[in-house]
């Protein structure tokens, strides 16, 4: 296996930048998350810049091990479609692969992790994870800039998020349930909601419960075939 940074210095810039303009920039786009005091090919421009930018300062950083000494891997797996899209990107541990007793291999977010670390991450020699390897960088350089292209707001985001653990932690915060909500809606902003057939609640659950099904026994099934492919690596 090679890893991310390989794959960034021989990888279709063109290709990568446009896949992810496509998905994820005219997504904030059309969440109007955007300097709208900009034309939308002014948008585009500064985009593709910050990205070529972003992925020069992937390729030159000098990878750094995480504590733990793990390997991670990225890759690509098939999962029920929402908007048109049926693949998921996903993290996960060499260790965790080869664990028996865990039911289920995690998955683990890396939006918060330093360019250093996620520099070092390895790309999964699957057959799908390889066809869909652009759509797989882009997520990639989508989910390591989500505190900016030079992680600038990666230290503060940390922080607000211990905060908000240390108050939950705390009990500062409560839980409560959809009708809990729904009824404080009503009663602040004037929400009607309309109370729903037990028969198309019932339903619902049902296509929601086989959609998961579907999508747990292709990711499955992918890091059944990584996890093939690791053992031959040992041999």
């Amino acid at each position: 296996m090679k890893t991310i940074q390989e794959y960034l210095k021989t990888c279709d810039r063109k290709k990568v930048i446009d896949i992810y303009i496509n998905k994820y920039t005219f997504g904030l786009i059309k969440e109007r998350r955007v300097n709208f005091n900009l034309t939308i090919s002014q948008i585009v421009e500064r985009q593709q810049e910050a990205l070529n930018r972003l992925i020069d300062r992937l390729i030159a950083i000098d990878p750094t091990k995480d504590n733990d000494s793990e390997k991670w891997i990225l890759m690509t797996v098939h999962c029920a479609e929402t908007e048109g899209e049926d693949l998921d990107h996903i993290l996960v541990r060499e260790s965790d692969v080869f664990d028996d007793c865990l039911k289920r291999v995690d998955s683990y977010a890396f939006d918060l992790t330093p360019f250093g670390i996620a520099a070092g991450y390895y790309v999964a020699d699957t057959y799908l994870t390889q066809y869909y390897v652009s759509e797989l960088i882009a997520y990639y350089l989508f989910e390591v800039s989500s505190t900016g292209y030079e992680q600038e707001k990666l230290e503060q985001t940390v922080k607000d998020l211990d905060k908000a653990l240390r108050e939950i932690e705390n009990g500062h915060t409560k839980d409560f349930s959809i009708e809990e909500f729904e009824k404080e809606l009503e009663e602040e902003y004037g929400l009607q909601f309309e109370e729903e057939d037990p028969r198309v609640e019932s339903a619902r659950k049902d296509y929601y419960r086989e959609r998961v099904k579907y999508s747990e026994y292709c990711r499955t099934t992918e890091i059944g075939k990584l996890r093939e492919l690791l053992k031959e690596e040992r041999l």
